[in-house]
Protein backbone atom coordinates (compact mmCIF):
# COMPACT_ATOMS: atom_id res chain seq x y z
CA UNK A 1 0.00 0.00 0.00
CA UNK A 2 1.24 3.72 -0.44
CA UNK A 3 -0.77 6.50 0.70
CA UNK A 4 0.05 10.42 0.94
CA UNK A 5 -1.50 13.06 2.39
CA UNK A 6 -1.16 16.59 1.37
CA UNK A 7 -2.93 20.29 1.38
CA UNK A 8 -4.52 22.15 -1.61
CA UNK A 9 -4.80 25.56 -1.79
CA UNK A 10 -7.46 26.81 -3.93
CA UNK A 11 -7.98 30.73 -5.05
CA UNK A 12 -11.63 32.10 -4.72
CA UNK A 13 -14.10 30.69 -7.56
CA UNK A 14 -11.11 28.92 -8.69
CA UNK A 15 -10.66 25.34 -10.00
CA UNK A 16 -7.72 22.97 -9.45
CA UNK A 17 -7.63 21.13 -12.75
CA UNK A 18 -5.70 17.36 -10.72
CA UNK A 19 -4.30 17.60 -7.48
CA UNK A 20 -2.41 14.48 -8.49
CA UNK A 21 -0.33 16.73 -11.34
CA UNK A 22 3.40 15.40 -10.88
CA UNK A 23 3.03 13.16 -7.95
CA UNK A 24 3.98 9.44 -8.47
CA UNK A 25 -0.31 8.45 -7.68
CA UNK A 26 -1.05 10.03 -10.74
CA UNK A 27 -0.22 7.27 -13.16
CA UNK A 28 -0.07 3.98 -11.30
CA UNK A 29 2.12 1.65 -12.56
CA UNK A 30 -0.15 -1.49 -11.45
CA UNK A 31 -3.88 -2.36 -11.08
CA UNK A 32 -4.70 -0.27 -7.99
CA UNK A 33 -7.56 0.08 -5.62
CA UNK A 34 -7.81 3.78 -5.03
CA UNK A 35 -8.84 5.28 -1.83
CA UNK A 36 -9.51 9.06 -2.05
CA UNK A 37 -10.46 11.39 1.33
CA UNK A 38 -10.96 14.71 1.67
CA UNK A 39 -11.75 17.40 3.66
CA UNK A 40 -11.60 21.06 4.14
CA UNK A 41 -10.61 23.88 7.03
CA UNK A 42 -13.68 25.70 6.89
CA UNK A 43 -17.06 25.39 5.17
CA UNK A 44 -15.79 27.15 2.11
CA UNK A 45 -17.99 25.15 -0.37
CA UNK A 46 -15.08 23.31 -2.16
CA UNK A 47 -16.46 20.15 -4.54
CA UNK A 48 -14.29 17.26 -6.02
CA UNK A 49 -14.35 15.05 -8.64
CA UNK A 50 -12.52 12.21 -9.45
CA UNK A 51 -11.46 10.69 -12.82
CA UNK A 52 -9.61 7.97 -14.45
CA UNK A 53 -8.15 8.31 -17.83
CA UNK A 54 -11.61 9.33 -19.70
CA UNK A 55 -13.71 7.66 -17.38
CA UNK A 56 -15.50 10.31 -14.60
CA UNK A 57 -15.85 8.01 -11.58
CA UNK A 58 -17.07 10.71 -8.79
CA UNK A 59 -19.21 13.74 -10.02
CA UNK A 60 -18.65 17.01 -8.28
CA UNK A 61 -19.49 16.31 -4.43
CA UNK A 62 -19.36 18.47 -1.97
CA UNK A 63 -15.99 17.84 1.01
CA UNK A 64 -17.54 17.34 4.66
CA UNK A 65 -15.37 20.20 6.82
CA UNK A 66 -12.94 19.26 9.43
CA UNK A 67 -13.70 18.23 12.87
CA UNK A 68 -10.07 19.80 14.01
CA UNK A 69 -7.66 21.81 12.92
CA UNK A 70 -4.74 19.92 11.73
CA UNK A 71 -6.63 16.50 11.61
CA UNK A 72 -6.62 16.20 7.39
CA UNK A 73 -8.79 13.28 6.27
CA UNK A 74 -9.54 10.15 8.44
CA UNK A 75 -10.42 7.21 7.20
CA UNK A 76 -13.20 5.77 6.85
CA UNK A 77 -15.19 8.98 7.78
CA UNK A 78 -14.11 11.27 5.45
CA UNK A 79 -13.59 8.78 2.04
CA UNK A 80 -15.01 9.82 -1.01
CA UNK A 81 -14.38 7.12 -3.37
CA UNK A 82 -12.52 3.78 -2.80
CA UNK A 83 -12.54 1.97 -6.48
CA UNK A 84 -10.34 -0.22 -8.62
CA UNK A 85 -8.61 1.29 -11.24
CA UNK A 86 -6.40 0.13 -14.19
CA UNK A 87 -2.63 0.48 -14.52
CA UNK A 88 -1.51 3.65 -16.79
CA UNK A 89 -4.35 4.93 -16.50
CA UNK A 90 -4.25 9.08 -15.50
CA UNK A 91 -5.58 9.84 -11.81
CA UNK A 92 -7.11 13.19 -11.46
CA UNK A 93 -8.53 15.11 -8.88
CA UNK A 94 -10.20 18.43 -9.55
CA UNK A 95 -11.36 20.70 -6.78
CA UNK A 96 -13.73 23.46 -7.35
CA UNK A 97 -13.74 26.45 -5.31
CA UNK A 98 -17.69 27.61 -5.08
CA UNK A 99 -17.29 30.96 -2.63
CA UNK A 100 -15.38 33.98 -3.16
CA UNK A 101 -12.62 33.42 -0.40
CA UNK A 102 -9.61 30.91 -0.81
CA UNK A 103 -10.29 27.49 0.86
CA UNK A 104 -7.38 24.77 1.98
CA UNK A 105 -8.15 21.28 0.94
CA UNK A 106 -6.43 18.22 2.88
CA UNK A 107 -6.30 14.84 0.71
CA UNK A 108 -5.42 11.44 1.55
CA UNK A 109 -4.86 9.25 -1.62
CA UNK A 110 -4.08 5.50 -0.64
CA UNK A 111 -3.66 2.80 -3.58
CA UNK A 112 -3.35 -0.90 -2.65
CA UNK A 113 -2.21 -3.26 -5.71
CA UNK A 114 -5.10 -5.50 -6.92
Amino acid sequence: MAAKRFTVAVAGSAIVENALAGLSFEFPENNVNVVVAATQLAANDVDLEVQFGSELVMERSAISTEAGVGRGPVIPDNVVLSTPSIAGRRLSIRLFNNAVGAATVTILIETTPL
